[in-house]
């Protein structure tokens, strides 16, 4: 029969105790860890998507109305959207460094109404407008996007092609 005196664990059984609690615990830290850097990568994702889709959306509601377009050409797609509307407000859709050094879509209405869109958020790619070799009244875009918030974002691509309503073929 034991004593009472020396009851309790002994130090291997304390160690091994202890080696036990700790796997438990590692394995859920790095369980929780995988599930923020996956979260962060879809709210990362999602941000962009929005980003992007409402910058194509202010460049259709511009473009879509246009009477005439001088760049880019049928032949030659480019990175500067240059129409006239209906009203006569001549537009120049293009990208540029903001204050911060970061690349911007800016809007620039009769050379004095500039606004700024997607701020920072502009991937390397940029945006690409584009002629329709088929119909000269659709406008291609292809703008990438990339939330620079989280350090491993992936560039977001949206691509959209607009119907210029009164443009002739």
């Amino acid at each position: 029969m034991k004593n009472k005196a020396n009851a309790g664990f002994t130090l291997p059984e304390l160690i091994i105790g202890m080696m036990i609690l700790l796997l438990i615990l590692g394995s859920i830290t790095a369980l929780l860890l995988s599930g923020l850097i996956s979260s962060r990568y879809n709210l990362s994702k999602s941000n962009s998507l929005s980003v992007a889709r409402s910058a194509v959306n202010q460049i259709e509601e511009i473009a879509r109305y246009a009477n005439k377009i001088d760049s880019p050409t049928v032949s030659t797609p480019g990175n500067e959207l240059q129409l006239e509307t209906s009203d006569g407000s001549a537009y120049r859709i293009y990208i540029d460094k903001d204050d911060n050094e970061k690349n911007a879509i800016f809007i620039d209405k009769d050379s004095s109404n500039i606004k700024k869109i997607a701020n920072g958020m502009i991937g390397d790619k940029g945006i690409v407008f584009s002629r329709d070799a088929n119909d000269a009244t659709m406008v291609l875009i292809d703008l990438t996007i990339n939330d620079v918030s989280f350090s491993d974002s992936p560039d977001t691509n949206i691509t959209s092609r607009v119907k210029l309503l009164n443009l002739s073929n």
